[in-house]
């Protein structure tokens, strides 16, 4: 075969606050020799499973000499237990990462269902594919030790202090509050994992932010909350507010109390084609996976689930999926999602916050963690609830100051970026496209799916979760205070989904705007185009959905019943499907069969 020498140049803009994107300096990655037949074992460079070695620098090196290979090339694992320290190598990935491949193309890694990589340090990322094309990753599983989190039983709790003291759990897989990743945490938090009989496990919901203040006795830690930092500061000992009394904290609860970090055990950034078949995620510092700036991404038979047979109470500390700025389809399907210390699936891109315009033509924006490129259409938000309409960028160059960002057409010179109250959110960068099907996703502390993008089907998935009534198993949301998530998710088919109600009184699909001053407006419409069809809604002790502010809201075919041996409560519950401010609605065909309801529709004109 023809001897190829393949060079592959990347150069993106380097933002100056942590979280922006790429380096100033273009990357060169030669690739030898392409062959579409050549294997690399990471046993035959050292790698021993089954041993306390660190097999960290052995794989490394066979990851090194697979890329050299050239395109074509198979890393394999074999099957057993690998070992794995970090490197320094600080990125979006967080400071320090196991395995770091960076600009490889139609590269094949594959374990066995057997093969494991356990992280041996809470603060370090296991995999990352940096600006890679073309990678598939398989049969592999991710595990740490010790576990980011610590874990125990409450053994006391002093409201009057606001303080509590968690016996910590014996075996030596959890976290000690010695243990230097406490200190260098983003979030210091925690919550209950409390168990009814033989159902499942019910997480939280609410977060106590407490600090570690000493070891009263042995493994028996005194925790204080200070009231002072309200949720949403983004202190690290932030939690909800007035936690211990909301989250009934009592002697013999089961208790986790996270070292979370801006880390995931598996990070795509920059790449494309990539997919990830049968990954096994049993904890993370953060996230299980992070798509972020990538296209064309897809998780198949994954899993973010606790250990099996283990002791412990939750898998990672984090979302399950969050995926940020994909600029072409994101799909997951057939997976399984448990144990998380946050929601299942996040799907959104970041505000951009005008600084200051230039011309009627440009504006120089913030820098933080997305992109600008020509061709890309950014739509404005006014922060009180009002959408415009969207612009076509003509070119946009990262500068010491920001973004600076250059139009086609002049904007409006109504838009008065100088009052703060303009976000633009990059539609080229929002995951248009996406697709969830056939997924399960169980008990976990937070949502089973949370969008902020447009143009994605969520279907043939179920949903089974104790946290809130069916766990707020689907949320469209925006909010432009904290987070800033978005953009106003659009054209979304939610069809064929089970929603398995389980206790408590939240909505299995909620939609509705978050933290806007005009979200009551009944004048102020947000989202658009969402259809909700052939749903089943079972066993359900909260709404089938709360809907507020939807225009082309489509609503056909779906059932609510109530199946097996569940008591119907007294009174009934009000409407299942509690729907206020949506013009233009279809409603068709849905059906009731659950007495625990009063009415199917909180407006019985539109009832049909």
């Amino acid at each position: 075969m023809m001897s190829l020498i393949m060079v592959l140049t990347f150069s993106l803009a380097a933002c100056e606050r942590p979280g922006g994107v790429g380096s100033t300096t273009p990357i060169k990655i030669v690739q030898e020799k392409e062959s579409s037949a050549q294997v690399v074992h990471v046993g035959d460079f050292g790698a021993k499973p089954g041993t306390m070695d660190d097999s960290g620098p052995a794989i490394r090196q066979s990851f090194e000499a697979a890329i050299k290979m050239g395109p074509g090339t198979e890393i394999r694992f074999a099957e057993g237990t690998y070992r794995l320290g970090g490197v320094s190598r600080s990125g979006h990935w967080g400071p320090r990462v196991a395995l770091y491949i960076e600009g490889a193309a139609k590269l094949t890694i594959k374990g066995t269902p057997h093969t494991r990589l356990v992280i041996t340090d809470p603060e370090t990322a296991a995999l990352v594919l940096h600006r890679c094309e073309d990678v598939s990753v398989s049969d592999l599983q991710i595990d740490y030790d010790p576990v980011p989190y610590a874990q125990g039983t409450i053994a006391a709790v002093d409201l009057d202090n606001q303080t509590f003291d968690l016996r910590l759990e014996e075996g030596g897989q959890f976290l000690d509050f010695n243990n230097p990743a406490y200190q260098r945490a983003k979030s210091v938090m925690g919550y209950t994992v409390r168990q009814n009989g033989s159902e499942s496990a019910i997480y939280g919901p609410i977060v106590i932010g407490a600090e570690p203040v000493n070891e009263v006795t042995p493994k028996v830690w005194r925790l204080r909350i200070n009231p002072k930092l309200p949720f949403g500061t983004f202190n690290k000992y932030a939690g909800y507010p007035e936690a211990l009394r909301r989250s009934k904290l009592a002697v013999g609860d089961r208790y986790i109390h996270w070292a979370r970090a801006y880390i995931a055990a598996v990070s795509l950034v920059e790449s494309n084609q990539i997919t990830c078949r049968n990954l096994k995620v049993y904890a993370s510092p953060g996230l299980a996976f992070f798509p972020y700036l990538s296209s064309n991404v897809k998780l198949d038979h994954c899993a973010v689930e606790i250990l099996p047979k283990s002791s412990r109470l939750i898998s990672t500390n984090a979302d399950g999926v969050h995926a940020r700025g994909m600029r072409g389809p994101l799909t997951v399907q057939n997976c399984r999602f448990e144990g998380m210390g946050d929601d299942a699936i996040n799907i959104h891109s970041s505000a951009i916050r005008p600084l200051k315009r230039i011309s009627s033509r440009e504006l120089l924006c913030d820098a933080h963690t997305f992109t600008i490129r020509g061709g890309d259409m950014l739509e404005y938000l006014d922060v009180d609830g009002k959408s415009g309409q969207s612009y076509e960028v003509q070119e946009a160059k990262i500068t010491s100051e920001g973004w600076q960002v250059t139009f086609v057409e002049e904007l409006p010179a109504t838009l008065n970026v100088s009052e703060k109250r303009i976000l633009f959110y990059n539609l080229s960068e929002a995951g248009k496209g996406f697709l969830f099907q056939n997924n399960y996703f169980g008990p976990h502390r937070g949502r089973g799916i949370l969008v902020s993008a447009t143009d994605g089907e969520i279907r043939d998935n179920t949903f089974s979760n104790r946290e809130v009534g069916s766990g707020w198993a689907i949320v469209l949301h925006h909010e432009a205070s904290i987070w800033a998530e978005g953009p106003i998710a659009r054209r979304i088919r939610i069809e064929e989904n089970r929603f398995e109600g389980l206790g408590g009184n939240e909505p299995a699909i909620k939609i509705y705007p978050m933290g806007s001053k005009r979200s009551g407006d009944d004048t102020s419409v947000w989202y658009a185009d969402i259809v909700i069809q052939n749903n089943r809604f079972e066993k359900l002790t909260g709404p089938a959905a709360v809907i507020n502010q939807v225009q082309n809201l489509s609503l056909i075919g779906n059932r609510v019943v109530r199946t097996g041996a569940v008591a119907v409560p007294t009174p009934p519950f009000s409407a299942a499907f509690q729907i206020k401010n949506c013009p233009g609605a279809t409603v068709e065909g849905n059906q009731l069969e659950d007495a625990g309801f009063s009415a199917l529709f909180t407006n019985d004109s539109i009832a049909k």
